[in-house]
């Protein structure tokens, strides 16, 4: 999905990284995961808290990702295997997806070449990382 870098830092490995207070919700067509990512970050560069929610619909097939934070100069990194077209707040990725989002502006896209060779075997070509700055405290990206 996507990973938050907080002035430059990534969220750190390990148990003492880890989200806390992680509710999941299943139930027939509807599934959702709510957690709290502060603590995966050193020195604290959240003051309060980092949330985020998942909300997954199989029958409307779409995701909707919701980040809300305190934290300033937050970047979203996502990474996709089609190119992605970008347009405003929109992101089409190959004829499947589409996402839309608010609460961000596109900082750029990347390019990620394949230079291992056990990726290559089920990648045939580069991967993209779309980079996103929160320009709010929420951040919403609902893809269908």
């Amino acid at each position: 999905m996507t990973h938050p870098a907080i002035d430059g830092m990534d969220q750190q490995d390990g148990a003492d990284f880890s989200a806390r207070d992680v509710k999941t919700l299943f139930g027939g067509t509807k599934s959702q995961i709510s957690m709290e990512l502060s603590g995966a970050y050193p020195l604290k560069m959240c003051k309060k808290y980092y949330t985020r929610e998942v909300f997954f619909d199989k029958i409307d097939n779409r995701v909707l990702l919701t980040d809300t934070t305190d934290a300033e100069n937050v970047i979203l990194n996502f990474i996709t295997y089609e190119k992605p077209e970008m347009a405003g707040n929109r992101i089409m990725v190959g004829t499947l997806a589409e996402a839309a989002f608010s609460g961000a502006e596109l900082l750029s896209v990347e390019i990620l070449p394949i230079t291992d060779a056990r990726p290559r075997i089920a990648w045939d070509h580069e991967l993209y990382r779309i980079h996103l700055a929160m320009t709010a405290a929420e951040f919403k990206l609902e893809i269908k």
